[in-house]
């Protein structure tokens, strides 16, 4: 005999989530993970753009390009 996955339900509370074959929480940490890794790298790069060497390199990289003819 094959177990079934139980279905997803709003009424089932927290303990729903701890069957074993119940994989209706698995999105909901996938995407807090996914969430924490976005903040970690969106302040990784507010420290490097931060940065005085960046920010002049970035400066000279527009100035140049507005500068061609």
């Amino acid at each position: 005999m094959v177990a079934k996955a139980p279905r997803c339900s709003t009424t089932g509370g927290a303990l729903s989530c701890l069957h074993p074959f119940n994989r209706c929480c698995d999105t909901s940490s996938e995407y807090g993970i996914l969430t924490l890794a976005a903040v970690g790298f969106a302040g990784l790069l507010g420290v490097v753009l931060s940065g005085g060497d960046v920010q002049g390199l970035l400066t000279d990289l527009v100035t140049e390009a507005l500068n061609r003819e």
